[in-house]
């Protein structure tokens, strides 16, 4: 593998008495940070006074600033103290979208509004989960999806008030779902404004709802819950039926459904741990979960003596199979206690080829590795349906091991021979976090934040899975530097110094580790900011609303490429921030992003 190699960026050296004055000088910023006694030692800090005192040729309100390298479109997510009205539900509120230029900002913000929510069934106030989902993906940001549980009316009668926080103006989907699950889900769409009132009356849409009869086949004799999921959005569009498969192998079910012209699927899921199989037991006993399943409504056959009533014919399954192992820990530590292991798979091996197509198949398990002392390794065993399992390893907080997870292909045939799974050393990230002037700037704090986006080829076993990879994070001592252990994987990494220092992240995104050996750069230059200042405010708020806003959380994210040409994105940090008393808030965002480690 070729390694990258690291080329630092030509920087001016600030004269040495504005080094000194770094230490006299402190602005008070409403910047993310941390806060530090006065015997810890003093962050190098950005300060100036004219514009010869910065590399940047920039001075501003005391600190050097930078100017904006590429087009950055920045999103703000607010989050209040409180919502206006004294509401108790606090939640996030998306900014609308600017480019990064530096300068004040107007940033408007959807106003949070009360909705009455109602749901009726046979004149009644109707026990139910109503499920908000905003519509508007704009910049690939929503607001958040919002859940409210309703009461249904008490001892005496007595109709609750079920009420939500809405954004004003945002599109919901609203899934209803009754705690009855005799009563089939109802979604509608939904727009919120101030004067708004959700009512669901089950006798408005009555005649649509409509029964579908089902002979299941090849059921196992074991109870199982199933629903109908519309396979466009994946919400559920029936009740929910709980029957067990009898001996004759064909079981009768009916269920409601809110909306019988849609592509579904049937899903069924096991109700309890069950025999899996009537094979031979082994040392792990036989004793497991069945899997879940899914048959896509085209695969049904109509029962031409019965309208309304379709055959849907399970796949057969293949005996379990003994899946059993040893774990040796990297670098011969020791660790009282157990290990889990989990194994899990969407991939199952279906012994009836004919009805295969299109048939979705899970199963997930944990079983606990015990200490064997005689070989100075960890034994797990497990019974598990055939199929192509990811097996995952994770180590306790104790140990300096990597986390495994390794794919494993578990054919019907497979002979149960004992696997070994081996937890390797972590790899190791290191540097020198400086500022521009290359001075080291102690008590950064430097996130690694595991990202799941794309996957990583290992160095060592192509049979790897990244996906997994756990988060961490240090801070950089006196000298300016840090070393973090870190799973192979897929990271973000945010170099966050004291808020007093005056100056921005820097943000790493998509760095790929792919061995514990790669070599990366040793140096981390921090930059001067593009400061951003704004006053937060509800469009069409009154002044009481606008006081709701003092001291409020500011995140601000950016948009990156996942895909090439730009055709996918994600979102990244790239700074935060606490609005003042009056809804301001000063945010010193980094002109630039890098993508990888090495530059």
């Amino acid at each position: 593998m070729q390694r990258p190699s690291y080329r630092s960026q030509p920087t001016h050296l600030r004269s040495s008495w504005l080094q000194k004055a770094a230490h006299s000088l402190l602005l008070v910023l409403s910047v993310s940070g941390c806060s530090f006694g006065k015997e810890e030692d003093a962050a190098e800090m950005n300060t100036c006074q004219v514009d010869a005192d910065c590399s940047t040729q920039h001075c501003e309100s005391g600190r050097c600033v930078a100017d904006v390298e590429s087009t950055v479109p920045v999103t703000l997510v607010v989050t209040p103290k409180r919502m206006p009205a004294g509401g108790s539900q606090v939640q996030p509120i998306v900014s609308d979208s600017f480019d990064l230029t530096g300068g004040s900002q107007d940033i408007s913000l959807r106003m949070p509004v009360s909705v009455s929510v109602r749901v009726l069934y046979k004149d009644k106030p109707l026990p139910a989960q109503a499920v908000f989902t905003p519509l508007d993906n704009s910049n690939r940001f929503t607001a958040r999806t919002t859940r409210l549980s309703l009461l249904g009316a008490d001892q005496e009668g007595a109709e609750p008030s079920n009420k939500t926080l809405l954004l004003d103006g945002m599109s919901y989907r609203v899934l209803i779902q009754p705690t009855d699950s005799s009563i089939p889900p109802h979604s509608l769409l939904f727009t919120a404004q101030s004067d708004a009132q959700l009512e669901v009356d089950y006798a408005d849409f009555a005649d649509k709802i409509k029964e579908k009869s089902f002979l299941v086949l090849e059921a196992a004799r074991a109870p199982f819950q199933v629903r109908a999921i519309a396979e466009t959005t994946g919400a559920p569009i029936s009740n929910t039926k709980t029957f067990t498969g009898n001996l004759t192998g064909l079981s009768s079910i009916e269920l409601a459904f809110d909306d019988s012209d849609a592509a579904y699927k049937l899903e069924f899921t096991p109700v309890d741990k069950q025999q899996y199989s009537t094979g031979v037991a082994g040392s792990c006993g036989d004793d497991t979960a069945l899997p879940k399943l899914s048959v896509p409504s085209r695969l049904f056959t109509p029962d031409i003596t019965t309208t309304n009533r379709w055959y849907v014919e399970l796949p057969k399954l293949h005996d379990a199979v003994e899946y059993s192992g040893v774990i040796g820990l990297c670098s011969n530590q020791k660790l009282t206690g157990d290990l889990q292991v989990s194994l899990e798979t969407s991939a199952l091996y279906l012994a009836s080829e004919t009805v295969s197509e299109g048939i979705d198949g899970s199963f997930q398990i944990a079983a606990a590795a015990s200490w064997d002392a005689d070989s100075n390794t960890f034994r797990f065993c497990a019974r598990v349906p055939p199929g192509s399992y990811t097996v995952r390893v994770t180590p306790s907080p104790s140990l300096n091991c990597e986390m495994f997870a390794e794919k494993r292909l578990l054919r019907p045939e497979w002979s149960g021979e004992p696997d070994e799974l081996s937890l390797r050393m972590p790899a190791t990230l290191t540097a020198n976090v400086l500022t521009p002037d290359r001075m080291p700037m102690p008590r950064a704090t430097v996130d690694a934040l595991a990202v799941a986006a794309g996957e990583v080829t290992r160095a060592t076993d192509e049979r790897a899975v990244a996906n997994y990879n756990r988060s961490g994070s240090v801070a950089t001592g006196a000298d300016g530097t840090f070393t973090m252990a870190v799973d192979r994987g897929r990271y973000d990494v945010f170099i966050k110094p004291p808020a007093s220092s005056n100056y921005a992240w820097r943000v790493l995104y998509d760095v790929a580790i792919a061995s514990s050996e790669a070599e990366f750069a040793t140096e981390i230059l921090l930059s001067e900011p593009v400061v951003v200042t704004g006053q937060l405010k509800y469009t069409g708020g009154s002044s009481a609303d606008q006081q709701s806003l003092a001291d409020a959380e500011v995140r601000a994210y950016t948009l990156v490429d996942v895909g090439g040409g730009g055709s996918e994105q994600r979102s990244v940090e790239i700074g935060s921030g606490t609005a003042s008393a009056s809804g301001v808030v000063t945010l010193l965002l980094p002109p630039s992003l890098q993508h990888s480690w090495n530059p």
